[in-house]
């Protein structure tokens, strides 16, 4: 069985309070929505949900609501609030750990840590330039060789600052 990489400390919580702003939710049905929206790279447990739920509720994040048989939550203004502030450190957070994982390729696999530096280098784009890559790479699959491909390579280059 292959193993699954660890969810990074913070983004349960942001995870929980961004899949809630739509209507409350029971943890069970939070798992299942976290793994079906991650595409299975993510299973948390009904309980550890349980308990993030809990602390998010003592923060005052989210209410519990009588669901009957089940305790449904909901995201309180005070949650909605932290979604937004923990959004905009998105970036930040992920840069941070493609620049560890990136130190640990150069020092493990250093033929890979080229990739690492390309991540970074795209979370580092402007907004706009990822979807002009994104259709330069397409037409890259498309075009194989000749001259157009080498006018792709040196626009891909420039965007990328290489």
């Amino acid at each position: 069985m292959q193993k699954r990489p660890a969810v990074p400390h913070g983004i349960s919580r942001l995870a929980i309070l961004a899949f809630m702003s739509e209507a409350p939710v029971t943890a069970s049905d939070l798992a299942s929505l976290i793994a079906r929206q991650t595409e299975y790279r993510w299973m948390p447990a009904t309980s550890t949900i349980y308990d993030s739920l809990e602390a998010l509720k003592k923060k005052g994040l989210l209410v519990e609501k009588d669901g009957g048989d089940a305790r449904g939550f909901a995201i309180t203004p005070k949650g909605r609030e932290e979604v937004l502030s923990l959004k905009d450190s998105i970036d930040e957070t992920l840069l941070g750990y493609v620049d560890v994982m990136g130190a640990l390729m150069e020092k493990l696999e250093p033929e890979r840590a080229t990739r690492a530096r390309m991540i970074r280098k795209l979370l580092e784009l402007p907004d706009g330039s990822v979807e002009e890559v994104d259709g330069l790479l397409s037409k890259a699959a498309v075009r194989r060789a000749g001259a157009d491909q080498q006018k792709l390579v040196v626009r891909l280059k420039k965007i990328f600052r290489l």
